[in-house]
């Protein structure tokens, strides 16, 4: 008699339990589905931003062995080295974030184009496909640049790795590895151009989702906090000025709601 009331307690502690999980998951899902690639834009251009940094940094390094006497040679060589290690690392993240951001891109705008109704957004809910097609474009563009920039780090990189695994070098050294320090340094340009327009497509893409996605207040702080902000960078000089995004259908222009749906 006692162990059936403790067995239907524990029958029913475990069906709680079941339906609590499956709860959380269904609210997982959908602020996952809603927030991810607003989260990981600021991310990856700051990711590219580094990127072009360092791949100066490594110019100026060659540059700098290129030009080395025989009293500073190994104290360049070794400066050269860690900026090399440094643009290792770099390389390593800017590749996982491009990639995780065209999966995640995809799964984003199909869960909008089958679930749209069930958002609190009201500006989802009123999405058509074109309209769906239209806010998918500029990740589309990221996707295209980012396979772009890899193509563009392959030589760049086997240049670099060439040069690093070099044995302790001396001027006369550096004199028979002048063309491949030269062509580091063109093959280093190349991939800074492919960087400078996948940043504009990143550009485009946070400009578009902001007309739909609209941030909390506590999520625009973390935003201007985090390492590159979410401040659009400046022009260059004689880059021509980016077009305004197009508003949508004044039936979109709507206060925003909060963006977490609780399935």
């Amino acid at each position: 008699m006692k162990g059936k009331p403790c067995r239907t307690l524990i029958l029913t502690l475990a069906a709680t339990l079941t339906i609590c999980a499956l709860l959380a998951a269904g609210c997982a899902l959908t602020h996952h589905t809603e927030a991810l690639p607003k989260t990981n834009l600021p991310v990856l251009e700051d990711d590219l931003r580094k990127a072009q940094s360092q791949v100066e940094a490594t110019q100026d390094a060659m540059q700098e062995l290129s030009s080395a006497q025989e009293f500073d040679v190994a104290e360049l060589f070794a400066e050269y080295v860690a900026t090399a290690e440094l643009m290792d690392r770099t390389r390593d993240q800017m590749n996982r974030h491009l990639e995780q951001l065209r999966v995640q891109g995809i799964d984003y705008f199909t869960e909008w184009a089958k679930d749209r109704g069930n958002y609190v957004n009201p500006k989802i809910r009123m999405l058509n496909q074109d309209q769906i097609n239209d806010l998918s474009q500029p990740f589309a563009g990221i996707t295209d640049e980012g396979d772009k920039v890899r193509r563009a780090l392959t030589p760049f990189a086997f240049d670099v790795d060439q040069l690093r695994d070099s044995s302790p070098p001396t001027p006369r050294k550096i004199d028979y590895l002048d063309f491949l320090i030269k062509k580091g340094q063109n093959d280093a340009e190349s991939l800074s151009d492919a960087i400078d327009l996948a940043l504009v497509q990143v550009r485009l893409a946070r400009a578009q989702l902001a007309q739909i996605v609209v941030p909390s207040a506590a999520e625009q702080r973390m935003q201007q906090s985090a390492p590159g902000g979410v401040s659009p960078a400046p022009p260059e000089e004689g880059a021509a000025p980016e077009q305004p995004v197009q508003e949508g259908p004044r039936r979109m222009d709507q206060p925003g709601l909060r963006r977490m749906e609780q399935r």
